[in-house]
This record gives C-alpha cells, sequence and structure tokens, in this order.
C-alpha cells in the first residue's frame, strides 16, 4: 500500500526555482495540526514554479497530489494548469525543461495517478508547473504530496569481498 513519502524527502539537496519565498516550497509538503496544508508557495515573475524534490532512498512513486487554495485575496494569482514531471536526473533550469521530454504531464489540481514504469525507481523528482488554471500573471500551490513506497537500498559499504 502506497504511504505519504514526504518524510523521505531531503529538504536541504531539494529546491524550487522562481518562488516569492526561495523557502516557502517546504511549507507545501508539511501538514497542519487538522491535517490541512500549512502554507502556499507562490510564483513570482511569471506563472511558471519549478520544483525539484531530492530523496533520501529511491522510493517508487505512485501518485503525485498538488492542490491549490480554493480562495485567493490576489486576482492575478491562480491554481496549477499543466505540469509535467520528470523523474531523477540532474538538477534543470527552466530553459531545460523547455528541451527535456516529461515522465509524464498532468493536467489541473488534484491527485494523479503516475505511470508505475516510469516512476519505478525515484531519486529526485522534478516539477515543472508550466501553466496555470486561468492565465494569470501568478501561480499558488498549498499542497505537494508524493504517495509511494520506499525502496530497499543496498549498502555498498557493507558489502564483503568474495
Amino acid at each position: 500500500m502506497a504511504r505519504d513519502v514526504g518524510d523521505l524527502i531531503d529538504v536541504d539537496a531539494s529546491e524550487c526555482l522562481n518562488a516569492t519565498d526561495p523557502r516557502a516550497w517546504t511549507s507545501v509538503l508539511a501538514r497542519g495540526t487538522l491535517g490541512e496544508p500549512a502554507g502556499a508557495l507562490a510564483s513570482d515573475d511569471d506563472h511558471e514554479l519549478l520544483i525539484r524534490l531530492v530523496f533520501v532512498v529511491p522510493v517508487r512513486a505512485r501518485a503525485l497530489v498538488i492542490r491549490s487554495p480554493t480562495t485567493r485575496a490576489d486576482a492575478d494569482v491562480s491554481g496549477v494548469g499543466t505540469v509535467r514531471v520528470f523523474v531523477n536526473g540532474q538538477a534543470m533550469g527552466f530553459e531545460n525543461v523547455a528541451r527535456r521530454k516529461p515522465a509524464q504531464t498532468l493536467e489541473g489540481a488534484g491527485e494523479h495517478a503516475l505511470d508505475a514504469t516510469a516512476f519505478d525507481r525515484v531519486r529526485a523528482l522534478t516539477i515543472f508547473v508550466e501553466s496555470n488554471d486561468k492565465g494569470t500573471a501568478r501561480t499558488v500551490i498549498s499542497e505537494i504530496r508524493v504517495f509511494g513506497d520506499a525502496l530497499a537500498s543496498t549498502d555498498v559499504a557493507a558489502l564483503k569481498p568474495c
């Protein structure tokens, strides 16, 4: 059974580009005391966001939840539209994601099942918010959760020679 693997994300190795607050992305991974999202992440210069989540152990990712707040204070902010998800690979900038083929493309906020083959051994997920749902200048996200299973890793240092 898949579980929330947010506790396996290496926050120090992960990052978010084009956010109004460079560390705000960590709040969308956290849960409040009543289970509600603990914060919000908003894009800065335009509607695009680029979030790279690095895991401490490989995971078999089965679902990705991306939610946006239902009420918004600013008229120029809206929820996610098209989201392109990349698996593993090096850290990318906005120019790289435009040229690379994603493992999967998602539409809109909500819970999205991930392709079992493409997301079988994930060390890092890169989430590129390409557009938002209303065509506004900025995008806001209130929650990101990855569901899956941790994979057993081999401790190479513990292996004994034959």
